[in-house]
């Protein structure tokens, strides 16, 4: 696993521009983001939580800040459709979200599966909190207890023999069919 732990204490960083320079236009979210943070560790995987509305005042002040993922894979008409639902508990009921967001990934491309693998093969994660103007709200870093190369390899595994007709029109489709909720609770 390549060492990506934070060495250096608390900092500010300035961030690429989401909008232009990640082509992330102006939505908010959760995205994996290859980057150097630490030249002496060089490229890895960070998340950006960007939200530019006032929840981001609550959501920094969560504490204690834990973050965990769930990981599966629907299936419908056009196609399988895995899934990574990330999730901070809810302190007062850690039974429950306090906010989740869901990513989907498609097993034809070659490009996300990677950055995600990348991301699997790191010790420790890092999560960047962005509000309005681009801004760092907070920066976290979780030793990588997630097994997201094991959901990798059962994602690969599930979508082996079928067949990817449209990723959009599927994770579409699983979407109208499924809450974030729906998710949380399989």
């Amino acid at each position: 696993m390549k060492n990506t732990k934070w060495r250096h204490g608390p900092t500010n960083f300035a961030l690429p521009d989401i909008e232009v320079e990640l082509g992330l236009g102006p939505r908010d979210g959760l995205f994996p983001v290859p980057v150097i943070i630490d030249e002496t560790v060089g490229e890895e995987v960070v998340l950006y939580l960007r939200d530019q509305t006032p929840f981001m005042n609550q959501l920094k002040r969560v504490l204690p800040f834990q973050l965990f993922l769930k990981a599966g894979v629907g299936r419908n008409r056009w196609g399988p459709v895995p899934f990574f639902l990330f999730y901070v508990p809810d302190p007062r009921d850690e039974s429950q979200y306090f906010v989740a967001y869901d990513l989907y990934l498609n097993p034809d491309s070659s490009s996300q599966l990677s950055l995600w693998w990348k991301l699997a093969d790191q010790t420790h994660w890092h999560l960047f909190l962005i509000g309005v103007g681009n801004q760092q709200e907070e920066f976290f870093e979780f030793e990588n207890n997630f097994r997201l190369g094991e959901s990798l390899r059962s994602i690969q595994v599930a979508c082996e023999n079928i067949q990817m007709v449209d990723f959009d029109r599927a994770k579409a489709e699983f979407g109208d069919q499924y809450s974030i909720a729906d998710l949380f609770n399989m």
